[in-house]
């Protein structure tokens, strides 16, 4: 079985290393936050940054080496989803008030 808060805090430092001062919060959210896992499940995160705009695409291209190596290392499918700080705090896509209900701050 994964080692959730290894991946966790794994992942945590790969993105501060990453976006230094850019980075505001990571939240958990999916089956790893709501705790229904099971082997085949991925890992989800939210990254916000503290941009005035951010592409979920633009955040994956610059980081797919580093979810790849992640990925690789820890078996396990990692799911990045990015957004500005601002618009998260908003919350006008369901997307990002469902994160709110069920996420899980892992950093800030």
């Amino acid at each position: 079985m994964v080692d959730k808060a290894f991946i966790i805090k794994d992942f945590t430092e790969t993105m501060k290393n990453h976006y230094g001062d850019r980075l505001s919060k990571i939240i958990l959210y999916g089956s790893y936050a709501r705790g229904d896992f099971n082997e085949e499940s991925d890992i989800d995160f939210l990254v916000l940054l503290n941009d005035e705009e951010v592409r979920t695409s633009k955040e994956i291209l610059n980081t797919y080496k580093l979810l790849y190596h992640l990925t690789l290392e820890n078996n396990i499918e990692i799911s990045l989803s990015a957004a500005s700080q601002k618009k998260y705090e908003l919350a006008t896509k369901a997307f990002y008030r469902f994160i709110k209900n069920e996420g899980i701050t892992v950093y800030e």
